[in-house]
């Protein structure tokens, strides 16, 4: 047992000794902040990636505590208790001086506060865990409060936004430029009532409930916003939506009932240009499970005879580790490696490619796209195809985040996301704080250049043009693929090597 460790388990003995005194309101509230700073103090010992100072720690838990200090002694009639550290002379004794400190205060709160008065038993563990954890100057570890954790799992589960929700058919859309004659469908939303029932990518909506589209005015902008707020509704009533289906002769009707459809969209998929069959997909996070969505949106896009792969991780802010392996795991060979990670506590461990696609994934050309938003698993991803030469990166230079979180539940439905390691990219660089730089850099649009894009007017103008005049990362990432764009040292699309 190391000499920090059992610094920490003489703490929690003296502290535990105040719970005894405690009022029987309070006991509850006692005990459950009592364990859960007791398991936050462990697991900063046990899994932190970098060497801690116990006696720092402690002493900015105690400050957490003292900062609401005056409202509480008002509140009983007396004082706060003296902050002023004496000059000691060990950091042994620094620490136990601010362990009495937390102990005195919290033994006094629990046998005095009475109900119904603020700051609360609870308010003071909850300073005292937040002292602790922010004195890491860590901003990727953080205590949880209940709410706080709730939605953390809530995200990273891939689970639907209640508050987000609308009632509609589940399809992506732009509006039809190059006919103006209606909603030109991009892609039905897996398992949505359009996607169910028929509904194609590529279909043109040109009626709503026997309304056509062709009459309505304004830009193409305002035209699918008015579209899409006739095909929205009440939940479980019915639309008609009429289709023109590139090949055939006559219209279709098609009838749907609405359904609950979440608008932060995990994933996107589609060719983005039939003729050179290049295949786009966009992720939104590495959610539970992400790996499955992405296999089955290139699944998807093969059917369609994707040639070419443009995968979008911008603004992707990362998630679980295990799905950016999985993901990388879908373009590598096997035994490449993927990533490996490094901590204090936790012992050097690679990630390599466990099985090679036998649906030619790892064969595919492809172009990662990343910006200034992309951070974590999305560099993991990223890092691991440039560094084994299976993709070429586009944009600005990502984030910058090489740290691993793990999150450890707490008593009471709290959290703990602590930073247990760093990552490292194949050819091993740490990219904490550094970010990846880009094969080809490409800025976006600016917020001018936007705002006059939107007030256009397109007639007769393909969407993939209208794409590319809004999204010039995009352009270049088509582009270097396609062969008419070349890297600065000369090297041509993957497909031309």
């Amino acid at each position: 047992m190391s000499s920090m460790m059992k610094r920490l388990i003489l703490f929690m003995a003296v502290i535990g000794a105040a719970s005894l005194s405690a009022r029987a309101d309070n006991k509850q509230d006692y005990d459950l902040g009592f364990h859960n700073f007791y398991r936050v103090s462990e697991y900063i010992v046990n899994k932190y990636e970098d060497n801690v100072d116990l006696a720092y720690l402690f002493e900015q838990a105690w400050k957490g505590v003292d900062t609401i200090l005056p409202a509480t002694a008002e509140s009983r009639g007396g004082s706060s208790v003296e902050a002023s550290a004496p000059i000691l002379s060990s950091s042994r004794e620094i620490q136990g001086y601010y362990a009495d400190k937390i102990q005195e205060t919290l033994k006094t709160a629990s046998r005095e506060t009475p109900e119904g008065v603020t700051p609360t038993v609870r308010d003071l563990w909850n300073r005292a865990i937040n002292g602790l954890v922010f004195a890491l100057h860590d901003p990727y570890s953080q205590y949880l409060p209940p709410k706080e954790h709730e939605e953390l799992q809530r995200v990273l589960s891939g689970a639907q936004d209640e508050a987000a929700q609308f009632y509609g058919v589940g399809i992506n859309v732009d509006w039809d430029t190059q006919g103006d004659r209606g909603v030109l469908v991009i892609t039905p939303l897996p398992g949505s009532p359009a996607d169910v029932n028929g509904v194609h990518p590529r279909d043109v909506i040109v009626a709503v409930n026997g309304d056509p589209l062709s009459k309505l005015e304004g830009t193409y902008a305002d035209k699918l916003q008015t579209a899409i707020d006739m095909i929205k509704g009440e939940k479980d009533t019915q639309v008609t939506l009429t289709l023109m289906r590139p090949g055939a002769p006559e219209p279709i009707d098609v009838t749907l009932t609405r359904a609950p459809i979440n608008s932060d969209l995990h994933i996107m998929r589609e060719i983005i240009d039939s003729e050179k069959k290049v295949g786009y997909v966009r992720l939104s996070s590495f959610y539970a499970d992400a790996n499955k969505d992405v296999r089955d949106a290139l699944r998807y896009l093969n059917t369609e005879g994707m040639q070419y792969l443009i995968f979008d991780l911008r603004y992707n802010p990362g998630g679980y580790l295990d799905q950016a392996v999985k993901i990388a795991d879908l373009f590598l060979e096997k035994g490449d490696l993927i990533t490996y990670t490094y901590g204090r506590e936790s012992p050097y461990r690679e990630f390599r490619d466990q099985v090679t696609s036998k649906e030619g994934f790892a064969d595919l050309p492809m172009v990662i796209l990343v910006n200034e938003a992309s951070a974590s698993a999305s560099e993991v991803v990223t890092g691991a195809l440039r560094d084994n030469h299976r993709a070429v990166v586009v944009g600005k230079t990502s984030f910058g985040k090489g740290s691993v979180q793990e999150v450890f539940p707490l008593e009471g439905d709290a959290g703990l996301r602590l930073t247990v390691a760093k990552y490292y990219t194949p050819s091993g660089k740490c990219i904490h704080e550094l970010g990846i730089n880009p094969d080809i850099e490409v800025d976006r649009i600016t917020l001018e250049q936007a705002e006059e894009i939107a007030k256009k007017d397109y007639h007769h103008v393909s969407r993939l043009q209208r794409m590319f005049e809004r999204d010039p990362q995009l352009q270049a990432a088509y582009e270097y693929l396609i062969g008419e764009r070349k890297l600065a040292d000369g090297r041509q699309a993957a497909s031309d090597q």
